[in-house]
């Protein structure tokens, strides 16, 4: 049964939304010509999603991560501190900040904050009627360190749970272990609880075969991803 509201989805809507994101991404010709075991976050933003992203500094304090919006609206940005100015928000770019691209910045960090914003615009595509007061009341969604409780969390949730998904997907997660030597079970791999297992992330060879599934049309791509085809 098709879910008419994104506050109905289970986890394993949301997991099952994220499969058919990741068949999409997959079957990108860009990916399909270079796949290297993971999901690039700003080729599946870009080329999947039509959408575009920009490095502004977000915060004085670097407290904001990223933002988007799913209409017009103008934000404040700090590219210099001393004289904020605004940025304008279209409803298709998402805002993400320059500390995260910086040299030495955490790149699991950025990956999640980009494909984090992407969500809340993916659940946009899928269910636009539920955001016609988002649109309407100008709102903008952040990405934070912390969340909040309330509505807006439980939004943050949903985005939180795709990004996870589409980052993590089963299959692909299943065979970088197995290439890794790590079995069938991934349990505290750090640098504290396992340090000798580490080096094998700088290494990550391209062992990913493309599933042979067909490319969704511009068409039927959103259907698709829902699970209404």
């Amino acid at each position: 049964m098709v879910k008419r509201d994104p506050e109905s989805l289970s986890r394993a809507d949301i997991e099952r939304i994220a499969g058919r994101i990741v068949t999409a991404y997959l079957k990108l010709p860009a990916v399909q010509e270079e796949p290297d075991g993971m999901i690039q976050p700003e080729i599946l933003i870009r080329e999947l999603l039509g959408l575009s992203v920009e490095y502004r500094t977000l915060s004085r304090s670097g407290s904001i991560l990223g933002m988007t919006s799913c209409g017009e609206v103008w934000v404040t940005v700090y590219d210099d501190s001393g004289h904020p100015e605004y940025c304008h928000l279209d409803g298709k770019t998402l805002l993400i900040d320059s500390g995260l691209a910086a040299e030495g910045a955490n790149e699991g960090r950025r990956h999640f904050t980009l494909i984090h914003e992407a969500c809340h615009q993916i659940y946009r595509m899928l269910f636009p009627w539920a955001y016609r007061d988002s649109i309407a009341e100008r709102r903008v969604y952040f990405c934070t360190p912390h969340r909040s409780k309330g509505r807006r969390d439980w939004e943050e949730w949903r985005a939180d749970t795709l990004t996870s998904a589409i980052l993590m997907p089963p299959a692909m997660t299943r065979d970088n272990m197995a290439a890794f030597g790590l079995g069938e079970k991934l349990a505290r791999l750090n640098r504290v609880f396992a340090p000798g297992s580490m080096p094998v992330f700088v290494r990550w060879p391209p062992i990913w075969a493309c599933p042979d599934r067909p490319w969704p049309s511009a068409s039927n791509s959103l259907a698709c991803w829902s699970g209404t085809t």
